[in-house]
């Protein structure tokens, strides 16, 4: 099996997606081969939508969406941040993935995360 199909069954399997038909899993197929072209991708499949992450930009991706979290949520009432504050960046966004996991953030329908073939895969919806 190849990338595409095992990022399928993993999907199929967690989320009760019937893919015996043949013309529907190539549907499925081709949909998600597409969107592995990029490494950030969101698909919808049996109406379901997922976010698919190439593991080797998930860090980067991971790191800017919540330093944008980080400043609308907790620093919006400042015009800007005064000079002598300096927030290290790359250490708070590790305890928040160590404290949630990616999948807390990018798996806003049940903040689960599957992994396979260097994809990580979170429903969104």
């Amino acid at each position: 099996m190849n990338t595409t199909e095992n990022i399928l069954l993993e999907i199929a399997n967690e989320y009760s997606i019937d893919i015996s038909d043949d013309d529907i899993k190539q549907e499925y197929i081709d949909t998600i081969e597409n969107a592995i072209e990029s490494d950030n991708s969101t698909i919808e499949l049996d109406s379901m939508e997922f976010r698919i992450i190439n593991e080797d930009a998930i860090r980067e991706i991971y790191q800017d969406e919540q330093e944008e979290l980080i400043k609308d949520c907790y620093l919006s009432n400042l015009k800007e941040i005064p000079w002598w504050l300096e927030i290290d960046w790359e250490k708070t966004v590790e305890n928040v993935l160590d404290s949630d996991g990616y999948g807390h953030h990018f798996a806003s329908y049940d903040g689960g995360e599957l992994y396979t073939d260097g994809y990580y895969i979170f429903r969104t919806n």
